[in-house]
């Protein structure tokens, strides 16, 4: 009895095996075709293609016997209207599933999308694919979308799963519009999610209500929406062209060592609002240097995005006025409280240095740590304590000089005092 519930043990766990495996379907939606990326673990395959028997039948099996089964199991149609299926390549690879390397077997197709009714593009696209399932009960095949412009996606998201009984599964269609509004959307969101590309713009602001003369006295600067125009446009010329150089491929697109650039540069930036030290043409020309590494972190949002022609340039036309709104839009809230405070020269300087310090801290441990993360380093935990209690420190010592010279300006016994101190106080 003890030897059969053991048997029964081992047959279950080698069961569960078979189920961890796995089948992957990557579908690409461009403006003139469909592009499918299929992953078919090896050993499932060899079972789907033997009716069970344990061989090694995929691995020793021929292109064309390979393609006529894929083409079998797996069909695209639009409207109802089934799409020629292009084979392009095979290969065998190994994918990662569960943490474990399984060989598999990697195919690529593309069906042409020819001009349509609009009945037709109303209805979208139909995925049947049954590949090893008609054999295998308990396999799965994850169908992923990777990119889609006109249905308005702007990364990669589960399709669905193919199991048993489960085989179709639609692609709903969209326009250029969709696809705009969606990248347009992305833009406002990366520049919200980006506190290095927010930080980074406060700095660039924070210095131009004020200028120091050659003696060192604080003045209030003139003309300042010009130069707040001036260095803005700057920033914005710059970080477009190399956004657009490098979605074309012909500049690097991010990475670890544009991040590592981009905390420099919001350190930098930190430290000339501390200063004071620029003038206004020297400082359009640092954000316009420093927005030419910006435009390289923007550009690897379009990374694996497989965009090309004329979605391409609608898609990085809508992401741009998503990030220049966004821009606009803090320059708009900022600017005027920033004038606010510079009435007082007192109050609006201890702003701008605990404002600053705290902006060169922050980069710092950016900096630090994405040096660390390029050249595979890892960053004591006591030095991340140790930066954020200093960041915390630096934060409530603004916050106390704020309310200081605020209490100092708005005293109501000051008045008092000075009643009662005066010659004719009394009469």
């Amino acid at each position: 009895m003890r030897w059969s519930g053991l048997l029964v043990l081992l047959l279950c766990l080698r069961v569960y095996a078979h189920e961890a495996s796995y089948s992957t379907l990557y579908v690409d939606v461009r403006s003139d075709r469909v592009d499918l990326e299929l992953l078919l673990p090896l050993e499932p395959l060899s079972l789907a293609l033997t009716g069970g028997e344990r061989t090694d039948a995929a691995a020793h099996m021929a292109p064309s016997e390979l393609e006529a089964y894929v083409r079998q199991h797996l069909s695209l149609a639009r409207g109802g209207h089934a799409l020629p299926l292009t084979w392009a390549a095979a290969q065998r690879a190994e994918d990662e599933q569960a943490g474990i390397a399984v060989p598999v077997q990697r195919v690529w197709l593309s069906a042409p999308l020819a001009a349509a009714s609009e009945a037709s593009e109303a209805a979208g696209l139909q995925l049947h694919a049954d590949l090893i399932v008609h054999q295998m009960v308990s396999h799965r095949v994850h169908v992923i979308l990777r990119s889609h412009f006109a249905g308005g996606q702007t990364g990669a998201e589960n399709l669905g799963i193919i199991r048993l009984k489960r085989y179709d599964l639609s692609i709903a269609s969209g326009s250029v519009w969709t696809g705009m509004q969606a990248l347009f959307a992305l833009g406002l969101q990366h520049i919200l999610d980006g506190t290095d590309h927010l930080l980074f713009l406060l700095c660039l602001l924070l210095p131009l209500p004020l200028m120091r003369t050659a003696q060192g006295t604080l003045l209030h600067r003139p003309g300042v929406p010009r130069l707040v125009v001036r260095r803005i446009t700057a920033f914005t010329l710059a970080h477009s062209l190399t956004l657009l150089l490098a979605v074309l491929g012909w500049l690097p697109a991010g990475g670890v060592w544009v991040e590592v650039l981009v905390a420099l540069t919001v350190l930098v930036a930190a430290l000339q609002a501390l200063r004071l030290s620029l003038g206004s043409a020297a400082s359009a020309r640092l954000a316009a240097g420093f927005g030419l590494i910006h435009g390289l972190a923007f550009a690897e949002v379009f990374a694996g995005m497989g965009l090309s022609g004329r979605e391409l340039f609608l898609a990085l036309l809508a992401f741009t006025l998503g990030i220049e709104v966004m821009q606009l839009a803090l320059v708009v809230l900022v600017m005027p409280l920033l004038m606010l405070l510079a009435r007082s020269l007192r109050l609006y300087t201890g702003v701008r240095v605990c404002a600053s310090l705290a902006a060169a801290l922050l980069a710092l441990a950016w900096l630090v740590q994405r040096l660390a993360d390029a050249n595979g380093l890892a960053i004591p935990l006591l030095f991340s304590d140790l930066l954020l209690w200093l960041l915390v420190c630096i934060l409530a010592l603004g916050l106390l000089v704020f309310f200081a010279v605020m209490l100092r300006l708005s005293w109501p016994w000051r008045a008092l005092h000075y009643a009662s101190s005066s010659p004719n106080a009394g009469q």
